[in-house]
């Protein structure tokens, strides 16, 4: 049983069709690998861009000694679909504010 083709133009496009199956494939591997990472990157930067915003808002509330107001905002702030939990510490690491979701929610 022979596994190749004898006629050379039967050869010939069974290697450009492997060759051309094999780029496909480490083309789509690339792309994903590449989109995998920019998707990171920016769920980070948001993340960071977050964590500024409510972090100065919560000054705000800190200063004036507010906590009702600081568990509103964080509230508000928690109907983002991806957070599961927020918290407010002094430089001290004092806990000012804690608010989170059901984990079955």
């Amino acid at each position: 049983m022979q596994l190749l083709p004898r006629n050379l133009n039967a050869q010939l496009v069974l290697l450009v069709s492997c060759i051309l199956l094999a780029t496909g494939a480490i083309s789509g591997w690339v792309t994903a690998r590449r989109q995998s990472d920019m998707l990171v990157a920016t769920t980070r930067e948001h993340a960071a861009i977050m964590t500024r915003n409510v972090g100065e808002s919560s000054a705000h509330y800190l200063v004036l000694q507010d906590y009702a107001g600081l568990e509103t905002l964080l509230r508000g702030s928690l109907e983002q679909p991806d957070l599961l939990r927020l918290q407010v510490a002094e430089p001290g690491g004092i806990l000012v504010g804690e608010v989170g979701k059901d984990p079955g929610g």
